[in-house]
């Protein structure tokens, strides 16, 4: 690491990441361009247990390439990619919720017995995101379903939210989570 206190160079950087890892060959900050990012074998169980509860159960793992623009109170993402590096599978297990969804329409109700058990040899997904924080995602799944006579599934997806005001109102909802615990606790 290098620094001026204004400017900050990183080199050969490596990380463990939900049962993967994370390498950059330099990183910069703030930087004026995107910079390289590989992350490789990322464990999508370990990303499943992030949900609480878990509204899907995944294995298998993925692995890409993810430019990041690093800016003094802002990060970019121009072009990243991600793909399976192994075969993926993924379970929608019953809930209210789904069963709701499932009985609100026929065409919901096809689409979620479809995808309630998938293997799925072929995942590629896409993503930007901008300073504002917004990302956008597309993704593509094949697989087949082997609960239904190994039906074949090609799941497209596109998927636009503002990261920023995510995290903001996942770190409001923890606070008050942790005031209702304290105030429990005494």
């Amino acid at each position: 690491m290098e620094s001026d206190l204004s400017q900050w160079q990183f080199t050969d950087i490596r990380a463990e990441l939900l049962g993967g890892s994370l390498r950059s060959p330099a990183l910069d900050w703030p930087s004026s361009r995107p910079q390289p990012v590989v992350i490789t074998r990322i464990d999508l169980e370990q990303v499943a247990a992030l949900q609480n509860p878990p509204a899907v159960f995944l294995d298998g793992r993925v692995g890409g390439y993810v430019p990041l623009q690093l800016g003094t109170d802002f990060m970019v993402v121009e072009g990243a990619r991600l793909a399976n590096e192994e075969t993926l599978s993924l379970r929608i297990p019953p809930s209210s919720s789904v069963q709701s969804m499932a009985s609100s329409n026929q065409a919901v109700k096809l689409a979620l017995e479809s995808l309630s058990v998938l293997t799925i040899p072929d995942f590629q997904a896409r993503m930007n995101m901008d300073r504002e924080g917004w990302l956008e995602a597309a993704v593509t799944i094949k697989g087949v379903n082997p609960q239904r006579n190994n039906l074949p599934v090609v799941f497209n997806y596109t998927h636009r939210e503002n990261m920023l005001v995510l995290m903001r109102s996942l770190r409001i909802g923890d606070d008050i989570t942790e005031k209702l615990r304290t105030e429990n606790a005494q």
